[in-house]
């Protein structure tokens, strides 16, 4: 048997009794279905013009109680009862007795006392309406404290849990692990790789001045890393914290705080209690308010069959009403039987059955036709199918790339929405940055790229609109900045939750999007490839767009770095105020010439996103022991709309091009970056990531660090957008809005040539 049920209505014969057990004769022989007597009592009519108009009413209605039905107890199912299926069983009942709803359906008794039938049809459909209605409400008030709630616990209890690199160390530490109250000794905390913890023994002391020796003790370990504590003079933690970089040990953020850990355990403890309080009370209405939407969605069916069967089959009122159990495997066989039976009902020409067309009140083209009334009646409230079936019809909006070429293949499309899987979360997006990587995709110059048609971008930032089963960091309604491969130039984007990090509360949802390409490439190019010290002198090219200001707002935290940038003159007011110490206007100077006349022997990194012709003259450029990190070319994305081959091919000719012994007397590097191909594997690289992004929000909170954005535009506009990148423009990051978010009145675009 299956839990969908059928309620019908047939001509009465001389009794309503009578066709029932007619059915029951034809349809119990081969144990087709399982029939019971709905029992409907005789209500007030009304004049025919209101039943039509009522008929199309109560058909949105029942759809309308139904959904409620649905929420109520998958609500109840998956976030209340965790999925137990046997608790569910047990809560969900009818009435003051507890029965259970398919005895309510088999037994269905018109409830007088809630509904008189002595009231209009029309005033019964509203007193269930306005009941179903503060249900709904009520279960949104409930359903979103007690989330809250849960939420707030579950994030206080994964910060108990993962690496040692991200988790709280509120459960580990002890007072006694601390130098306190000192004027100029601190203690900190280093998350130590277990493979370089050999390594920690033998350099921290060396590695850098004033650390106080033999106080480094292990706290802890885990899978990966190991936690140690270190003491040393206060005013030598910035120049510890940057050569722990250096050897890939990572300092926490920490203080040591009594009363706030204190604190802590009780605000636990409280929202535990309260939890359990609002626990048991939710349990409690969800289970008398699924009895409640229950019985007023079938008392609403009764007042569809009631209509129905009096505009199908007239005055006076005579029809018996029939639930039907069918069997699954002979629904078929039932349809036929009852079409026999009651054939002769169907006036129409059934030859022109696939015609559409709608009788009110009687039937309309967007439900089935039998030639007697028919409703469905799922039980199955738990059936996630619906579900399922609800998700895909949902679209999103995003821009997608169709092919390499103009701006014309560039198109506003809708896809399906795709809900998250255990380890992934939902994102709303409100931002997306526009990067030069995103100039050289559409023309077809960049590689990796999925196949075509793709949405592209990179990064966002947003809003978690929902979260897979097995995700605990985060919860629905939590500020993201995200990145990924592609697929963030869209209204909704899916994707692994170790993907996501939270935004600072500090933090715009502009400068999030503006934040996480451009600073990761920076920070990894200048730290992990540039090794950048003290007193070291740095070139960056570009200096005025987006991993330009990230590389100079970057090299000022490291002390007395020289920062040379090229930018056109109209930028230079802006990247001297950020901290470049030398701009130089590369369209009427020459870089290098002026370089030399501040820096004779030359500089000692330097980031190259130009290529071609540039690189060479950059290696030239170098100090013995100077790196030169490649990270794009520029050079070979033509000013346009549509890619020039010759300019390619002009720009991969004049590459710097060596071999391992022509380098082997120069005593420089070279290296080459491209965030793209890491982003292939962020599963792979996810921790390697997840630090970098770490220490980035350490010094945007402590100031150091500011996005920059230039404009905004419309996805629409992704061709305006793009121009103005093009044309080079921009004085940091443009970013992108979808269309329904876009207001002309918060976007000031700098009119910088």
């Amino acid at each position: 048997m299956s839990d969908e049920y059928w309620i019908i209505a047939v001509p009465g014969r001389s009794t309503p009794k009578e066709s029932f057990e007619e059915v029951c004769r034809a349809t119990e022989r081969d144990q087709l279905s399982t029939n019971f007597f709905f029992n409907i009592p005789d209500l007030k009519v009304g004049t025919l013009d209101s039943l039509v108009a009522l008929s199309d009413d109560l058909a949105k209605l029942d759809n309308y109680i139904e959904g409620v039905t649905k929420k109520l107890t998958q609500y109840f199912f998956h976030d209340v009862l965790d999925d137990d299926r046997n608790r569910l069983a047990e809560n969900l009942t009818v009435g003051s007795h507890g029965v259970d709803p398919i005895r309510y359906v088999s037994e269905f008794q018109w409830d007088h006392a809630k509904y008189p039938t002595k009231q209009s049809l029309k005033n019964l459909s509203d007193i269930i309406s306005k009941a179903s209605t503060h249900i709904e409400n009520e279960l949104k008030l409930r359903s979103q404290s007690y989330n809250n709630v849960k939420q707030n616990l579950e994030a206080i209890e994964k910060k108990q849990t993962g690496s040692l690199l991200t988790r709280s160390l509120n459960d580990v530490i002890k007072k006694e692990h601390f130098v306190l109250g000192s004027e100029y000794l601190k203690t900190v905390l280093v998350c130590v790789p277990k493979g370089l913890i050999s390594d920690w023994y033998a350099k921290y002391e060396s590695l850098c001045g004033m650390i106080v020796p033999r106080t480094t003790e292990l706290v802890t370990q885990d899978q990966d890393y190991a936690l140690f504590t270190v003491t040393l003079f206060q005013k030598t933690e910035d120049t510890f914290r940057h050569k722990c970089r250096e050897n890939k040990f990572t300092v926490r953020d920490f203080t040591f705080d009594e009363k706030a850990l204190a604190n802590e355990r009780e605000k636990t403890r409280e929202l535990e209690l309260e939890r359990q309080k609002l626990y048991t009370n939710l349990v409690r209405w969800l289970k008398i308010n699924f009895g409640e939407i229950f019985s007023a969605s079938i008392h609403i069916k009764a007042l569809r069959i009631f209509v129905e069967s009096v505009l199908r089959y007239g005055l006076p009122v005579n029809f018996a009403s029939i639930i039907i159990h069918p069997n699954r495997k002979v629904t078929k066989r039932l349809r036929d039987v009852l079409d026999r039976l009651f054939g002769y009902l169907d006036h129409s020409d059934r030859s022109n059955k696939d015609e559409s067309f709608d009788i009110p009140g009687v039937f309309s083209s967007e439900q089935e036709y039998y030639p007697y009334v028919y409703l469905k009646l799922d039980l199955d409230y738990i059936d996630m199918k619906s579900m399922a079936s609800s998700e895909a019809k949902r679209l999103v909006s995003g821009i997608e790339l169709v092919g390499a070429g103009g701006y014309d293949k560039l198109q506003i499309k809708q896809y399906p929405y795709r809900a998250p899987g255990a380890d992934e979360v939902a994102i709303q997006i409100k931002f997306a940055g526009l990067n030069f990587a995103d100039l050289m995709r559409r023309q077809g110059l960049y590689s990796p790229a999925p196949k075509y048609p793709y949405v592209p971008g990179f990064e966002a930032s947003g809003i978690i609109e929902a979260i897979g089963s097995n995700v605990s960091q985060f919860s629905v309604g939590d500020r993201v900045i995200a990145f990924a491969g592609d697929g963030m130039w869209s209204d909704m984007i899916t994707l692994p939750n170790y993907q996501c990090f939270k935004m600072p509360d500090e933090m715009s949802f502009e400068e999030g999007a503006a934040f996480l390409v451009n600073y990761i490439t920076a920070h990894q190019i200048l730290f992990e490839f540039g090794n950048l010290r003290p007193n070291k002198s740095v070139l960056v090219h570009m200096a005025a767009g987006g991993v330009g200001i990230a590389a100079i707002q970057i090299c000022k935290t490291v002390e007395n770095v020289t920062v040379f940038g090229t930018a056109s003159a109209s930028k230079h007011a802006t990247i001297k105020d950020i901290g470049c110490t030398y701009p130089i206007d590369y369209r009427t100077q020459d870089y290098v010439s002026e370089i030399r006349k501040i820096a004779p022997k030359g500089v000692d990194i330097i980031m190259d996103p130009m290529n071609g012709e540039d690189s060479v003259r950059g290696y030239n450029l170098l100090k013995p022991f100077g790196k030169i990190i490649y990270f794009g070319a520029s050079n070979v994305a033509a000013s346009g709309e549509n890619r020039s081959l010759l300019t390619a091919f002009k720009t991969w000719y004049k590459c710097f091009s060596t071999n391992s012994l022509a380098i082997l007397s120069e005593n420089k590097s070279i290296a080459g970056y491209h965030l793209g191909y890491l982003s292939k594997d962020l599963e792979a690289t996810q921790e390697f990531a997840s630090s970098t992004v770490t220490e980035l929000i350490r010094l945007y909170k402590q100031g150091a660090l500011k996005p920059q954005v230039d404009s905004i535009y419309p996805y629409s506009k992704i061709g305006e957008a793009m121009q103005r990148m093009h044309n080079r423009k921009n004085v940091g990051k443009i970013l992108l809005q979808p269309d329904h978010e876009y207001n002309t009145k918060n976007v000031q675009e700098k009119q910088v040539e």
